[in-house]
C-alpha cells in the first residue's frame, strides 16, 4: 500500500500542473493583448506627455522636458481651458438628468399594468437605434454621411428649445452662469433620453430583487408608497445607482462629438501632429474623469456600502 501513495500523489500532481498549462493558455491572449495593446502604449503615453516629441523620416524621438507640456495647454493654449470647463459642466448636468430620469422611467416601468415588457422595449430601442450598425444604416439613409447633420437636427429642433425661460430666470436673479447651464440642460433633454436605456434596464434588474416581503410588512405598519421609496426602494438601489453613475460618467465624457475628445484628436493626428500636447491632455482629461468617479465613490458609493453592512 506504502509503494502506491507516491504513484498517486504524482499522477495527481501531473494533473494540477496540466490544468495549470491549460489556465495559463486561456489568459495568454488576455495578457499578449494587454501588454501590447494598452499596457506598452499607455506607458509610452505617460512619457510622450512629459517629452518634446518630433517626427521625421527616420521615426519618432523625443526627448524629456518635464511638465512644459502641461503648462502650455494650460496657460497657453487658446481653447482648452474654456473647453474643458465647458465639458465638465455639461456632463455634469447631463449625468445628473439621465440618472434622475432612468430611476423615474424604471419605478414608471416596474407597476403592473397591460403590456409592460413592449413599454420597456420601446425605452431601450434608443440605445439599438443610435449605436454601432444600426446607426450607420440610420446615417446613411438620412444622407448624414458624418453623423453630424442628423445630431445637428436633434439638437437644433426649434419646438424643443428653452427659448422663453432664459429672460425668466435672469429676471427672477438667477446668475447668468447657471442660467446657461439650466437652458443648455433643457434643451438637451431630448437628447439625454437615448442614453437611458441602459440604466433603466439596471434599475429595473435592481428593482426585481427586492423581496416582496419587505414591501408586505410595510403596508402592515401602515406605509404609503413615498416612504417606501425612501426606506426600502432607494437604499437597496444604491448598489445600482452607484453603477449607473459610473456608466454614465464614462459613457458621457467619451461619447461621439465630444469636443474635448475632437481637441486631443486633432492635435495629435491632424495638422500640427503634437503627440506631445496630446498626450498632456489626454491624461488631464482622465485625471478629470477619475475626479468624477471619485466624486461618485463619496457621494454614492461609501453610503451604499455602509447601508449594505448595516
Amino acid at each position: 500500500m506504502n509503494k502506491n501513495v507516491p504513484k498517486k500523489r504524482k499522477k495527481l500532481l501531473s494533473l494540477r500542473g496540466l490544468e495549470a498549462m491549460h489556465g495559463y493558455m486561456f489568459v495568454l491572449p488576455f495578457i499578449t493583448g494587454f501588454v501590447f495593446l494598452f499596457l506598452i502604449p499607455t506607458m509610452q503615453s505617460i512619457n510622450y506627455s512629459f517629452s518634446l516629441v518630433s517626427m521625421d523620416t527616420e521615426g519618432i524621438s523625443h526627448s524629456i522636458i518635464g511638465g512644459a507640456n502641461y503648462r502650455f495647454i494650460f496657460l497657453e493654449h487658446p481653447i482648452w481651458n474654456e473647453t474643458l470647463v465647458s465639458t465638465i459642466i455639461d456632463n455634469a448636468a447631463a449625468t445628473v438628468v439621465i440618472l434622475l430620469f432612468s430611476l423615474f422611467a424604471a419605478l414608471l416601468l416596474n407597476q403592473k399594468f397591460f403590456s409592460r415588457n413592449i413599454y420597456r422595449a420601446i425605452f431601450f430601442m434608443p440605445v439599438i437605434m443610435t449605436t454601432g450598425v444600426a446607426f450607420s444604416i440610420i446615417q446613411s439613409s438620412l444622407g448624414a454621411g458624418d453623423g453630424t447633420d442628423l445630431m445637428g437636427s436633434l439638437q437644433t429642433s426649434f419646438m424643443f428649445q428653452a427659448t422663453g425661460m432664459h429672460d425668466i430666470l435672469l429676471r427672477g436673479g438667477i446668475p447668468p452662469n447657471i442660467v446657461a447651464v439650466i437652458i443648455n440642460t433643457t434643451n438637451q433633454i431630448f437628447n439625454y433620453i437615448p442614453k437611458c436605456g441602459v440604466q433603466i434596464l439596471l434599475f429595473l434588474s435592481g428593482m426585481a430583487k427586492i423581496p416582496v416581503s419587505h414591501y408586505e410588512a410595510s403596508k402592515l405598519e401602515g406605509a404609503g408608497a413615498w416612504l417606501n421609496f425612501w426606506r426600502i426602494t432607494f437604499p437597496i438601489l444604491t448598489p445600482i445607482l452607484f453603477l449607473n453613475a459610473i456608466y454614465t460618467i464614462l459613457d458621457n465624457f467619451i461619447a461621439y462629438g465630444n469636443q474635448i475628445m475632437d481637441i486631443i484628436h486633432t492635435t495629435g493626428f491632424g495638422r500640427l501632429q503634437r503627440l506631445d500636447h496630446s498626450a498632456a491632455m489626454s491624461w488631464s482629461y482622465f485625471t478629470v474623469v477619475l475626479l468624477f468617479f471619485g466624486i461618485a465613490w463619496l457621494l454614492i458609493g461609501r453610503p451604499s456600502n455602509k447601508l449594505l453592512e448595516s
